[in-house]
């Protein structure tokens, strides 16, 4: 009896190790589920990081970029379509060299379509060889109305981006067929899926310059394939279907027409200023031009405006921009009326700037005190704001609050941050 009581407590003894290491495996088996998903979760985290720097850091050297060009007659080249302006973004790079490619379609857009997306051109940007967090290059597309080579005219404030951009849900974040479409878009593309139409992603040498390859389709919209100006564009992930599958991957960053302007129409204020202060001192004791009345249609558009017209009017101290002041503009200056060589004028901007000197207030100045010259870049048009031929003849479809009110000599300047559907103005002074 001993005997068979010691060899039932060795079978509960052994049944009881058995357990215990079963639930050692079992905890073991979880902790390394557990960790594994973690150290997954934690790996997918790092890479979404940086591809959300990276994609940022694209978008930065896209706008410096657009902010950064030749603005010098000498920067023409002796060719009034190779005048660098405010606004300029290069074309795509298709052969994956890093390098912009020297032309991606005819001025219109009717050519071309296809080399309007490629890669970023970072080494034409200045920048590392940029990898997003799967360690790929970025993939990048730009409107025709903002690429560089060769250029649409006129580019300025009432450009419109020609990009559409959808959501997850298909839903129209930028829309090119009507007036908010986006300037450029920024690609990340992922890990290599089968697209909706059953292509499997191979990122073989032999497929690196095609974007089926690289970029995801969902919901009727293709990345690899847009179209300017249409509803055809892009859409952003991350997306899956019922049973978890990836659909579409692609992770974008957009240039908005906001982004743009709100870079570009500082730095046209700024050059008007500068060409204007130039001329006041070249020509001391001469007091400043006389403007333009804004209610001077011969002001409008982009062809050369010949002498006579646009002429000053020196019975007011505030208006545009005039082509004829008395002495004349120099000859290099970016404020005569002939386009050719001349970013300003080839452009329109003389529509989108307003100009004033005399005893002046400019509220929220950086510089406090009174201003001899401020010159306003007016910005898109909000709000009830409509720019018609005949509409660009009333500053009401152009400055905003206090500005609208410019007899009394009191502006208003207020920070980006404080921009909105009421106000986006860009004023600059001297001093």
């Amino acid at each position: 009896m001993a005997v068979m009581k010691s060899q039932c407590n060795n079978r509960h003894i052994q049944q009881g190790v058995t357990l215990l290491i079963l639930m050692l495996i079992l905890l073991i088996s979880a902790s390394t589920v557990l960790f594994s998903m973690i150290s997954g979760n934690n790996a997918k985290f790092e890479r979404d990081k940086k591809t959300s720097e990276v994609l940022s850091e694209a978008k930065v050297a896209l706008l410096s970029y657009a902010t950064s060009v030749n603005l010098s007659h000498a920067g023409c080249a002796g060719s009034p379509a190779s005048c660098g302006r405010p606004g300029d973004l290069p074309c795509p790079d298709i052969d994956n060299d890093g390098v912009a490619e020297t032309s991606c379609g005819n001025d219109t857009g009717a050519t071309g379509q296809a080399s309007r997306l490629g890669r970023l051109p970072w080494r034409t940007l200045g920048l590392d060889d940029l990898r997003d967090g799967n360690g790929d290059r970025l993939w990048y597309a730009v409107s025709n109305r903002f690429k560089q080579n060769a250029r649409a005219f006129p580019l300025n404030s009432d450009t419109l981006g020609s990009l559409s951009i959808r959501d997850g849900g298909g839903n129209l974040l930028h829309d090119a067929t009507a007036s908010s479409g986006a300037v450029a878009v920024v690609i990340s593309v992922g890990q290599p899926i089968i697209r909706q139409d059953i292509m499997e992603q191979s990122r073989i040498l032999a497929n690196e310059n095609n974007a089926t390859h690289f970029l995801d389709n969902a919901l009727g919209e293709d990345n690899a394939d847009f179209v300017d100006a249409g509803a055809n564009g892009f859409i952003k992930g991350e997306m899956h279907d019922a049973s978890g599958t990836t659909i579409i991957n692609d992770q974008l960053i957009v240039i908005s027409r906001s982004d743009m302007m709100n870079a570009i129409e500082p730095l046209v204020a700024a050059e008007v200023k500068k060409a204007v202060y130039t001329y006041y001192n070249y020509n001391f004791p001469n007091p400043y031009p006389s403007p333009a009345r804004f209610s001077d249609d011969k002001c409008l558009g982009f062809a050369t405006i010949i002498a006579g017209f646009c002429s000053p009017n020196v019975t007011i101290n505030s208006g545009r921009i005039p082509v004829n002041p008395s002495p004349d503009w120099d000859s290099e200056s970016i404020l005569i009326g002939i386009s050719n060589n001349n970013w300003f004028q080839q452009n329109g901007w003389r529509e989108h700037v307003y100009y004033a000197h005399g005893t002046l207030t400019l509220n929220g100045a950086k510089i406090p005190g009174t201003k001899e010259l401020i010159v306003i870049a007016t910005g898109t048009a909000i709000g009830t704001q409509t720019r018609a031929t005949a509409d660009k003849l009333s500053e009401t479809n152009y400055l905003d609050l206090e500005n609208l009110a410019p007899l009394d000599d009191i502006y208003l300047r207020l920070p980006l941050i404080q921009h909105d559907n009421a106000f986006n103005d860009f004023p600059v002074s001297v001093p």
